[in-house]
């Protein structure tokens, strides 16, 4: 009787659909792969932290040249 109930639960199960956990492959493996070049999670956000401050400092160094400096 235990081996009966056992057979359908498998039975019911291999009806259902089998979805995997990650929808996108490729995207999953490239965000690994720069998680690993990259070091881990403190170096790729000091890296984003860096760029933003660098991007930062370049529009407004360019506002000053062109709006304050009397070429």
């Amino acid at each position: 009787m235990e081996m009966r109930r056992n057979a359908r639960y498998f039975e019911e199960e291999s009806d259902e659909r089998w979805e995997p956990p990650v929808k996108n492959l490729d995207k999953f493996f490239t965000s690994m792969y720069l998680y690993y070049v990259n070091k881990g999670l403190p170096a790729i956000i000091l890296s984003q932290i860096c760029g933003m401050v660098t991007l930062g400092f370049t529009i407004i160094f360019s506002v000053f040249l062109i709006g304050f400096i009397d070429w």
